[in-house]
Protein backbone atom coordinates (compact mmCIF):
# COMPACT_ATOMS: atom_id res chain seq x y z
CA UNK A 1 0.00 0.00 0.00
CA UNK A 2 1.44 3.39 -0.98
CA UNK A 3 1.97 6.31 1.39
CA UNK A 4 -0.79 8.20 -0.36
CA UNK A 5 -3.24 5.32 0.00
CA UNK A 6 -2.43 4.95 3.70
CA UNK A 7 -2.93 8.68 4.21
CA UNK A 8 -6.32 8.55 2.46
CA UNK A 9 -7.34 5.53 4.54
CA UNK A 10 -6.34 7.27 7.78
CA UNK A 11 -8.25 10.41 6.81
CA UNK A 12 -11.30 8.30 5.94
CA UNK A 13 -11.11 6.48 9.28
CA UNK A 14 -10.84 9.79 11.17
CA UNK A 15 -13.84 11.25 9.31
CA UNK A 16 -15.82 8.07 9.94
CA UNK A 17 -14.84 8.22 13.61
CA UNK A 18 -16.05 11.83 13.88
CA UNK A 19 -19.38 11.05 12.17
CA UNK A 20 -20.13 7.99 14.26
CA UNK A 21 -18.47 8.76 17.60
CA UNK A 22 -21.82 9.29 19.39
CA UNK A 23 -22.89 5.76 18.42
CA UNK A 24 -19.80 4.04 19.85
CA UNK A 25 -19.13 3.01 23.41
CA UNK A 26 -16.06 4.37 25.15
CA UNK A 27 -14.26 1.07 24.62
CA UNK A 28 -15.10 1.03 20.89
CA UNK A 29 -13.87 4.63 20.56
CA UNK A 30 -10.59 3.69 22.26
CA UNK A 31 -10.10 0.72 19.92
CA UNK A 32 -10.77 2.84 16.82
CA UNK A 33 -8.52 5.61 18.10
CA UNK A 34 -5.74 3.11 18.77
CA UNK A 35 -6.08 1.64 15.27
CA UNK A 36 -5.86 5.10 13.70
CA UNK A 37 -2.82 5.96 15.82
CA UNK A 38 -1.13 2.70 14.75
CA UNK A 39 -1.83 3.52 11.10
CA UNK A 40 -0.40 7.01 11.56
CA UNK A 41 2.73 5.55 13.16
CA UNK A 42 3.05 3.11 10.26
CA UNK A 43 2.64 5.99 7.80
CA UNK A 44 5.29 8.04 9.62
CA UNK A 45 7.64 5.06 9.61
CA UNK A 46 7.14 4.51 5.87
CA UNK A 47 7.66 8.21 5.19
CA UNK A 48 10.91 8.19 7.18
CA UNK A 49 12.16 5.08 5.38
CA UNK A 50 11.28 6.65 2.05
CA UNK A 51 13.16 9.87 2.94
CA UNK A 52 16.21 7.81 3.92
CA UNK A 53 16.09 5.88 0.64
CA UNK A 54 15.85 9.15 -1.30
CA UNK A 55 18.84 10.59 0.58
CA UNK A 56 20.90 7.47 -0.16
CA UNK A 57 19.95 7.62 -3.84
CA UNK A 58 20.84 11.32 -3.98
CA UNK A 59 24.25 10.60 -2.47
CA UNK A 60 24.73 7.74 -4.93
CA UNK A 61 23.92 9.99 -7.88
CA UNK A 62 25.41 13.27 -6.70
CA UNK A 63 28.55 11.86 -5.04
CA UNK A 64 30.43 11.10 -8.28
CA UNK A 65 29.34 14.45 -9.72
CA UNK A 66 30.71 16.29 -6.68
CA UNK A 67 34.00 14.43 -7.10
CA UNK A 68 34.23 15.49 -10.76
CA UNK A 69 33.46 19.08 -9.84
CA UNK A 70 36.09 19.09 -7.09
CA UNK A 71 38.69 17.69 -9.51
CA UNK A 72 37.75 20.36 -12.06
CA UNK A 73 37.97 23.09 -9.43
CA UNK A 74 41.44 21.89 -8.48
CA UNK A 75 42.58 21.77 -12.10
CA UNK A 76 41.24 25.25 -12.92
CA UNK A 77 42.51 26.75 -9.65
CA UNK A 78 46.02 25.43 -10.27
CA UNK A 79 46.05 26.53 -13.91
CA UNK A 80 44.83 30.03 -12.94
CA UNK A 81 47.19 30.34 -9.97
CA UNK A 82 44.54 30.39 -7.26
CA UNK A 83 45.34 29.05 -3.81
CA UNK A 84 41.75 29.34 -2.55
CA UNK A 85 38.42 28.83 -4.29
CA UNK A 86 35.20 29.66 -2.47
CA UNK A 87 31.64 28.73 -3.33
CA UNK A 88 29.76 31.52 -5.08
CA UNK A 89 26.94 31.38 -2.53
CA UNK A 90 29.46 32.37 0.17
CA UNK A 91 29.57 35.94 -1.10
CA UNK A 92 27.07 38.72 -1.57
CA UNK A 93 29.16 40.24 -4.36
CA UNK A 94 31.94 38.80 -6.49
CA UNK A 95 33.67 40.40 -9.44
CA UNK A 96 32.91 38.41 -12.56
CA UNK A 97 36.59 38.33 -13.47
CA UNK A 98 37.19 36.07 -10.46
CA UNK A 99 34.27 33.75 -11.22
CA UNK A 100 35.64 30.36 -12.29
CA UNK A 101 32.24 28.69 -12.71
CA UNK A 102 32.22 28.46 -16.49
CA UNK A 103 35.82 27.24 -16.63
CA UNK A 104 35.10 24.61 -13.96
CA UNK A 105 32.04 23.38 -15.86
CA UNK A 106 34.01 23.06 -19.10
CA UNK A 107 36.79 21.20 -17.28
CA UNK A 108 34.35 18.92 -15.43
CA UNK A 109 32.67 17.99 -18.71
CA UNK A 110 36.05 16.90 -20.09
CA UNK A 111 36.71 14.56 -17.15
Amino acid sequence: MSLNQIGVEIESRINDYIRKEKNYTGEQLNIILQEVQEQQQHLNSLAQTTRQKIQLKEMEIIGPLKERILKAVNIVAKSEGYTHVLAQNSFYFVLNSFDLTDRVIVTANKL
